[in-house]
């Protein structure tokens, strides 16, 4: 079994041991990063691991290699965010709020919206 690190959409990075092939290891990564396995792309070296039924060891990777997350792009070139942009004045577009499982909270200007009970539980 080949460990691997992935380096997730939130700079994070993640120790994936019990991964055989590229969709176990897309489906990991997917949960780590929060977002659906569809729009995740999984880069790995110099070349993007596109084939789901590959096992990690014929897509080339070894044990200790750094897989990098990033999103699709959908056909007319944009990317959806995943994270809240801060409304206030001071922040303005650029500045991402960052979702707790309670609240959404911007670090700059300390601005928060709570969630309801019942959508964070």
């Amino acid at each position: 079994m080949v460990q691997v690190f992935v380096k997730t959409l939130a700079a994070g990075i993640a120790v994936v041991r019990d991964a055989a092939t590229v969709g176990e290891l897309r489906a990991t990564a997917a949960a780590v990063s929060g977002v659906s396995s569809a729009e995740l792309r999984l880069v790995g070296g110099t070349h993007e691991l596109s084939e789901d039924a590959l096992t990690l060891v014929d897509a080339g990777l070894v044990d200790g290699s750094t897989i990098y997350t990033a999103l699709r792009v959908s056909d007319d070139g944009k990317v959806q965010r995943l994270r809240r942009e801060c409304p206030h004045e001071l922040c303005g577009a650029g500045i991402f709020m960052a979702a707790h499982k309670d609240r959404h909270y911007c670090g700059k200007c300390g601005l928060t919206y709570a969630l309801d009970k019942e959508a964070a539980a």
